[in-house]
């Protein structure tokens, strides 16, 4: 017999007995006996496996340590015979941030990315492409540590650095608008995020007007209908103009959302039609006397109206927004429908990303009931 079956007859042993006596001399059953077994058998189980994970996690430890050292000692050596600004570094901090941010680290990973984007700007210039791949890494390590404020300033920055070096009618430029566009998006749904909604979304709008503007079209904003013929004529892969048309979408969705759920607090509160106010006259009285009379008269609200007034723009706004959110809708099935290479929208099949974009047009349609009252 091994050692391994003798150590685990010796904790099956003990058991038994102990459930022998408790039995008190008793018949015991088969299949209790079968249960006290595999009571031991899974202790055990459970001991090897606490004992392996302990040994694991020991030479994790172990190697981590050794990457580390010879990190240091890598960075070391090129701030010793090149300085502490050499671009050799880059590639240096990079790798080591790499590292931090796979094993979990993200605020020693966020620190490594943001000593390379220094050196970078020192080494390359302040707008070398070099710094958009660094801020990429950047935000995801601050995101993974929580710090969403300073991630979403490293997202503006990239996206400040894609504008200067990207030919803004390009679908590579088209791309970076889409992915800060959803960055947005993810964030005002982000409850750690807390970004100003109705301020984030108008700048989107400005965004997807600069990109989509033509010379002759020197509006600030452009309308819907433009919006979707520029998308359509621009020179764009399909599956880029799906995706842009994806992200612009959602932001007419999220524009009607956060203000059907935070409306300006001043027509929450109806004001009263009418109100009082202190009116006085002079009357002449028998002895030809003049006096002065003043008194309560009742008189249309003025703030009323203007409540009134605006509570109408209000809900106006919101219908044209759902509107026009439809209006992308269908432009988005229609081009699937004319580009049957194009299957996926965000990893979803196109058809079902539709739907799920209609289900949400219903919803709006649905909550946007609650403001009838008005």
């Amino acid at each position: 017999m091994d050692t391994s079956k003798h150590n685990l007859l010796q904790r099956i042993i003990p058991v038994l007995f102990a459930f022998l006596m408790l039995a008190g001399g008793a018949c015991v059953r088969a299949q209790d006996a079968e249960q006290a077994v595999d009571a031991a058998l899974s202790d055990l189980a459970l001991e090897e496996a606490s004992a392996e994970d302990f040994a694991l996690s020991e030479r994790t430890a172990a190697e981590i340590e050794r990457q580390e050292s010879l990190f240091a000692e890598s960075i070391k050596a090129i701030e010793t015979d090149w300085g502490p600004y050499d671009g050799r570094l880059v590639e240096a901090l990079l790798g080591a941030g790499r590292y931090s941010l796979e094993i979990g680290r993200y605020d020693e990973a966020a620190e490594r990315f943001a000593r390379a984007l220094s050196v970078s700007r020192v080494a390359n210039g302040l707008l070398n492409p070099e710094q958009i791949q660094i801020l990429e890494l950047l935000v995801e390590s601050l995101s993974g540590a929580g710090d969403w404020k300073e991630a979403d300033d490293r997202v503006h920055l990239a996206f400040y650095l894609q504008g200067k070096l990207l030919d803004r009618r390009s679908e590579q430029y088209a791309r970076a608008v889409i992915d800060f566009a959803q960055w947005k998006l993810d964030g005002i749904y982000n409850a750690d995020f807390r970004l100003n909604d109705n301020r984030e979304l108008m700048a989107l709008e400005e965004i997807y007007s600069d990109l989509l503007r033509t010379d002759e079209d020197s509006r600030r904003n452009l309308s819907n209908k433009n919006t979707l013929v520029s998308v359509q004529k621009s020179e764009w892969s399909a599956q880029a103009k799906l995706d842009l048309l994806d992200q612009i979408a959602l932001t007419h969705y999220t524009i009607v959302r956060v203000n059907l759920n935070s409306p300006p607090s001043h027509l929450l509160f109806p004001e009263s039609p009418y109100t009082y106010q202190m009116v006085c006259s002079t009357v002449t009285n028998s002895d030809g006397t003049q006096s002065r009379i003043c008194g309560q008269q009742r008189v249309r609200n003025p703030a009323f109206t203007n409540q009134q007034n605006e509570r109408w723009r209000f809900k106006q706004e919101l219908v044209q927004r759902s509107r026009e959110f439809n209006e992308v809708v269908d432009a988005m099935a229609e081009m699937a429908g004319t580009e049957p290479d194009i299957t996926l929208v965000k990893g979803v099949q196109i058809s079902a990303r539709v739907e799920e974009l209609r289900a949400l047009h219903s919803q709006l349609e649905s909550s946007m009931s609650s403001l009838r009252g008005w």
